[in-house]
């Protein structure tokens, strides 16, 4: 009453039963990690204390600034007086011809608009209520009991 057993099929055999969607499922896997890879690599960069609000120099770029000074990049647009999703790249110096300043002034206002922006957020915080004892008292009493 012995059952001939059918033989389990390999892995190879599954292989190449699904080729196109172990192919794409291997392509997107790839693509994940190559497009990951940079945002990771900000989060860790610029998790470090010393690359946060670092002085301005020649060779940062706006998106660099944006990063550095946790700022909307439309902020850093409006001070820098740049073309949004255009200038991202332009290097400090480029951006300094053509607002015709020096680097301390614009290190000047990118300070004086990343304090207006921590004001605003420190604005929008939800205030921490903290009622007085008696009237926590008094309103557990006045509370109907089910």
């Amino acid at each position: 009453m012995n059952s001939p057993s059918k033989p389990r099929p390999s892995f190879l055999s599954f292989l190449k039963k699904n080729t196109l969607p172990v192919g794409v499922l291997l392509v997107s896997v790839i693509a994940l990690l190559f497009f990951s890879s940079g945002f990771i690599a900000n989060l860790i960069y610029f998790a470090d204390p010393k690359h946060q609000n670092q002085p301005l120099e020649a060779w940062m770029t706006p998106k660099y600034v944006v990063m550095s000074y946790d700022l909307p990049p439309q902020i850093v647009d409006d001070v820098m007086g740049l073309r949004p999703k255009i200038d991202k790249q332009k290097p400090l110096t480029k951006v300094l011809e053509d607002l015709d300043m020096t680097m301390d002034e614009l290190q000047i206002k990118v300070d004086a608009a990343q304090a207006e922006h921590q004001a605003s957020l420190e604005m929008k915080k939800p205030k921490e209520r903290k009622d007085p004892p008696q009237k926590k008292a008094a309103d557990a009493k006045s509370e109907p009991k089910s």
